[in-house]
């Protein structure tokens, strides 16, 4: 159901009604106005129809009118965000406050502000029942293998609704591969980008290669999704189960670009893999000049 707010009380209280109508609808909240008067019973069925279609229910209470307890216990039964509100002006003490089992408020900002947080919330559910039935709807189970299904086949508009529901972008799929390493090595970008938007670590290592994000991307020749990772935080010197890093696998792959990037960045230029290889050994044995001299100068540099 939209978020659709009834404002309840007496008749004389229209300015009250105005003003609180019209910061709600700066909010873009929808409300609706009624005054219940003294024969309020003989309109009574059309008052209950009336609130069978909102979502949220508030009360006047500059006076306790006969109408109340009628309201008061049709609401608690039937619309749980209903509450109650007593103007603070209309106040002469503490004891003033009228007894009532609705949350009550007696400040109008206060009240504005908890209607536009409903709003959110209420946002969030509509958006999380569209995302099931979107993905129920087309015959996809709800799991997370199913998920990792629709990165690898590039299937954004159900990744994105995945999500929604609240899936972790850090999901892996029964083979242990990440989310983010399945849409890089298949070459998904928008679902890499999407996936990085929604905050998914970008040091995951995937339990096949034990590679990471930045070593997939470096292998590829991405140099906007390279720096895109290291600006999230990627770790340039994580290693593969073969003992490789990022640069190591971007020099064996003639990735110069990305070579010389990651050298900048301050790639550990140390670590030796299961081979006994070096980066700079890597840079010799596939006769990659430009990048030999750089890492040459980066040592001389730090000793």
């Amino acid at each position: 159901m939209p978020m659709q707010v009834a404002l309840i009380g007496s008749p004389v209280l229209k300015g009250e009604f105005r003003r609180l109508y019209l910061q709600l609808k700066g909010k873009g909240i929808s409300s609706c106005a009624i005054g219940l008067t003294s024969q309020w019973e003989s309109q009574k069925a059309r008052l209950v129809e009336k609130l069978r279609s909102v979502s949220h229910l508030v009360v006047f209470l500059e006076h306790r009118e006969d109408w109340f307890p009628f309201l008061e216990g049709f609401a608690s039964a039937r619309i749980p965000q209903s509450i109650a509100f007593f103007p603070s002006d209309k106040r002469d003490g503490i004891n003033s406050l009228p007894n009532t089992v609705l949350p009550l408020f007696t400040h109008i900002e206060t009240l504005v502000e908890f209607l536009e947080t409903e709003k959110i919330r209420l946002g969030k559910e509509q958006e999380r029942t569209e995302a099931r039935d979107y993905i129920v709807n087309a015959g996809i189970g709800l799991s997370e293998e199913n998920l990792a299904l629709c990165v690898q086949e590039g299937k954004t508009d159900f990744v994105e609704r995945f999500l929604a529901l609240g899936y972790s972008p850090d999901t892996v799929n029964s083979k242990g591969i990440p989310l983010l390493i399945l849409a890089i090595r298949n070459k998904h970008r928008e679902l890499v980008f999407l996936l990085m938007k929604a905050k998914a670590d970008v040091n995951r290592i995937s339990a096949d290669r034990g590679s990471s994000a930045l070593m997939e991307a470096a292998v590829q020749g991405d140099r906007e999704l390279v720096e895109a990772l290291i600006e999230q935080g990627a770790d340039l010197d994580l290693r593969s189960k073969n003992g490789q890093t990022a640069l190591m696998l971007a020099i064996g792959e003639g990735k110069t670009e990305i070579a010389r990037l990651l050298i900048e960045k301050g790639a550990d230029l140390s670590p030796v893999d299961a081979l006994g290889m070096t980066a700079k050994k890597y840079a010799e044995l596939f006769k990659q000049r430009e990048i030999l001299s750089l890492i040459d100068e980066r040592l001389k540099e730090r000793t």
